[in-house]
């Protein structure tokens, strides 16, 4: 500390000495420019370092996911200035200058419907590495029905306190998920989707529903995940699903839903593609498409599903 004392002392007399001379601002700034130059220098080289050990810290699970939500709450602050949504879809910020190639949507071009397979082994280069939706036959559920699934929930307060994201229902909104899954208990005509998006959320979630063993092993532990619940209630329009990551599962648990899968940006090449996923049955999708929904009336069976998303 002494030594940087001496130094501003020493910047403020060589200062004053310059001004009683009569030299101008330009001509001390100009004397000064060989000081100013190793500062500029080494700001720079602390802010390399800033951003080297903010990138391997986002490989970090806890650091990644407050990172995103910071960056989430500032996304929203931006909207009143330059609304980003319309982007969300966009495959590049920067518009392509030449007419797009059909070529992009060979992946879906001739498929004309979803194909089954029993084999884990293919599953990704076979269809996930060539944006190929597929669906898995899978033993018996964890759950025979939905409560089963939401007396584990009330059992995790994590969980079950947490806020639901991207919620979409004919019940009245609740604050939290425990509130949410209780109203259903005074109805029988209801559906709801929502999404997992907070951290701790989305890790108890992984007690309920774990990572499925047939994923592939290099991807990543699950992101986000969503609760898709109806009963007694027939739905004619599609609602969509806003999936964020590169790969989703969905997780047909408990009775069935018609699923619309949509080929992102190649709408005039290829058709949409839809299924019914019945109990035990999986559908894997990639970021290729948009994924729909529609509800269906199974009688007294509720329908349950569950979406994983991760890359």
């Amino acid at each position: 500390m002494s030594s940087l004392k001496q130094i501003e002392e020493d910047l403020k007399l060589f200062h004053e000495y310059c001004v009683t001379n009569n030299l101008s601002r330009d001509e001390i700034a100009e004397i000064c420019k060989p000081l100013r130059t190793p500062m500029k220098f080494r700001s720079a080289i602390y802010l390399v370092l800033f951003i080297t050990a903010l990138y391997y810290l986002s490989y970090i699970e806890t650091v990644s996911w407050h990172l995103t939500a910071i960056g989430r709450i500032l996304m929203i602050k931006l909207l009143p200035f330059y609304d980003w949504q319309l982007l969300k879809n966009e495959r590049c910020l920067i518009p392509k200058t030449t007419m797009k190639s059909s070529k992009e949507c060979y992946f879906c071009e001739t498929t004309t419907a979803i194909p089954f397979t029993t084999s884990f082994k293919s599953l990704q280069d076979q269809y996930i590495d060539l944006n190929m939706p597929v669906v898995l036959k899978l033993n018996e559920s964890k759950y025979n029905s939905s409560d089963e699934m939401i007396k584990d929930i009330f059992e995790i307060e994590t969980y079950a306190d947490s806020s639901p994201c991207k919620l979409a229902t004919n019940l009245k909104r609740r604050d939290n998920v425990q509130d949410l899954l209780e109203a259903t208990l005074g109805y029988d005509q209801y559906f709801m989707h929502f999404q997992n998006c907070d951290f701790y959320a989305v890790k108890a979630f992984r007690e309920i529903v774990s990572r499925p063993r047939f994923l592939p092993a290099e991807t990543a532990p699950i992101q986000y995940s969503w609760i898709l619940l109806s009963k007694h209630y027939e739905s004619g329009k599609f609602k969509p699903i806003d999936l964020k990551d590169t790969l989703a599962v969905v997780l047909q648990m408990v009775g069935s839903n018609l699923f619309n899968l949509i080929p992102i940006d190649c709408e005039q090449d290829c058709d949409p593609l839809q299924i019914e996923l019945i109990e035990n049955e999986a559908l894997i999708l990639t970021s290729s498409w948009d994924l729909e929904y529609r509800t269906l009336d199974n009688g007294d069976v509720d329908n349950l599903a569950v979406i994983l998303e991760t890359h």
